[in-house]
């Protein structure tokens, strides 16, 4: 199984330290020509941020996004949003931030 951050945690700016990533509005998906491993789709699907209201995005209560063909409700403007990751999960978030690029190049051929 994938490593989680359990991210519904209260936010303590104190004792953590985030990654907030993926705020484009291109959902998340594998681009032709890109194979994306199931535990790479699992720690992302485990690991999208529900919206907490904060007001930062202009949008209170998130969006719908779609992230390997599943769909989320509520989900924050960031998608993603990482508390104190360990090593595992910085090489899974180092993966989404490659397959990031992947689909901005894909987004810009269409």
């Amino acid at each position: 199984m994938a490593a989680t951050t359990a991210n519904r945690w209260a936010y303590d700016p104190s004792s953590s330290w985030n990654i907030c990533c993926w705020q484009h509005e291109d959902d998340i998906y594998e681009p032709e020509g890109v194979s994306v491993g199931e535990g790479l789709k699992e720690f992302a699907r485990e690991n999208v941020w529900k919206c907490i209201r904060c007001g930062g995005c202009g949008a209170p209560g998130g969006k719908r996004r779609m992230v390997f063909g599943k769909e989320f409700d509520n989900a924050c403007c960031n998608v993603f949003q990482f508390a104190n990751p360990d090593d595992e999960m910085l090489e899974y978030i180092k993966q989404l931030m490659e397959l990031e690029k992947h689909i901005i190049a894909d987004a810009k051929k269409k």
